[in-house]
């Protein structure tokens, strides 16, 4: 049996059957997300990995890491335990982060400690870069000692300025302002910089640029404690895509090209991005509605996740196992938690799937409370058939 009393009980598993989902920050900001913003819009939670309510079940997410846009400081510290069980993280259960400055302003830092011992598993102001290299040292430095990592909104904001698109020949074609790739890969250069420097622990979230992947694999071949996620939009889409002006287009940091697209592709193959998270974000219909160069970015991304990744990693060829350990295994290494879940005793927490199944995801493949995806009408591979997670039972 692979389940008795709501406890695993396995002496093996098939993975290509069975696997143990826990997605990211975002990063969140999105692991899955190691960071979305989870749940209702403006409610002060940032999934650093997928999941919520029916919405993240109906994919198979079970893990929630909340991570902060909020800006959660020292006079709010108490608000990291509010809801949380510290020691449900590693099985599972919700986790939070916090912002690495006050109010998110990138001025001063937060009571990092502090929020440590209440149960912060990471810091991020999230959708907001640190551009004060002064205060992104010190918060890096803190890091290793307190042994969590620090996640980092990688763009330039001088460089993107009022972008509304990846910069190139697309933004031209379509009159909208372009956001350059050096936008990211500046910021991201920056940060390993900094961190050769502070010796400390650094998560790149939602890598979208090629340039960006060659500063990660000089870094890895240095042998700096850094670690980077891919969204599956960024894998999926291009801004070829963007000629219909569907603001669920509209994301931080922008979609890119084809070019683009494989070589994050064949970056998460070999190895030099660690993991994928869906940087879930949802938004409102009438915020999506406005005007392409005043919506917000962000798109929610739960659903869709598994198959949208599996249709594109499958015909790139990389192995399941090798993507459910992108989804699972490896996003709980870059959170620091326990990566055996299959543990004889260990709250059983399993993921059935169809990898054969192809399916059209629509508005009714939505559980969320928000609507705004642009995989709405796409072709996908792979369904998530049940979840079970501390003896519940999802069936979809």
């Amino acid at each position: 049996a692979w389940i008795k009393d709501g406890k695993a009980d396995l002496d093996s598993a098939d993975i290509t059957t069975l696997w143990t989902s826990y997605l990211r920050f975002r990063g969140g900001h999105n692991i899955v997300k190691i960071g979305p913003n989870s749940g209702q819009t403006n409610q002060g939670l940032s999934a650093i990995a997928i999941g919520q309510s029916a919405g993240y079940a109906n994919q198979g997410n079970y893990g929630i890491a909340l991570g902060d846009n909020a800006g959660r400081d020292s006079q709010r510290q108490n608000s990291i335990a509010i809801g949380l069980n510290s020691g449900q993280a590693h099985q599972g259960g919700p986790t939070s982060g916090g912002a690495i400055s006050i109010g998110q302003k990138g001025e001063k830092l937060t009571e990092l400690s502090t929020m440590v011992n209440e149960g912060a598993v990471a810091f991020s102001d999230d959708g907001i870069p640190v551009m004060n290299s002064g205060l992104m040292r010190r918060v890096l430095e803190y890091s290793l000692p307190l042994s969590v990592p620090i996640i980092n909104h990688a763009e330039d904001l001088d460089l993107k300025v009022n972008g509304q698109m990846h910069e190139g020949f697309w933004s031209t074609c379509l009159g909208l302002t372009g956001i350059p790739d050096i936008s990211e890969s500046i910021m991201v250069n920056r940060d390993i910089e900094l961190l050769d420097f502070t010796n400390g622990r650094l998560h790149i979230p939602h890598v979208s640029s090629a340039k960006s992947i060659e500063y990660i694999k000089k870094a890895k071949e240095n042998e700096l404690n850094v670690t980077s996620e891919v969204t599956p939009h960024h894998l999926y889409f291009t801004d070829e895509d963007l000629q219909t002006y569907n603001t669920n287009f509209k994301v931080a940091p922008p979609i890119r090209t084809e070019d683009n697209r494989k070589k994050l592709i064949q970056a998460l193959k070999i190895g030099i991005i660690d993991c994928i998270a869906t940087d879930h974000a949802p938004h409102t219909i009438q915020e999506k509605e406005e005007p392409f160069d005043l919506a917000p970015c962000g798109m929610i991304g739960l659903e869709s996740a598994f198959g949208a990744i599996w249709k594109v990693l499958s015909e790139a060829k990389m192995d399941l196992i090798d993507i459910i350990s992108c989804l699972t295994v490896k996003p709980r290494q870059v959170m620091g938690f326990d990566k055996d879940l299959f543990r004889r005793g260990s709250n059983a927490q399993i993921v059935i799937i169809d990898p054969n199944e192809e399916w059209e995801f629509n508005l009714s493949s939505i559980y969320s409370k928000s609507r705004n995806s642009p995989f709405i009408g796409q072709k996908l591979k792979g369904k998530i058939k049940t979840t079970i997670s501390k003896g519940f039972f999802f069936e979809i």
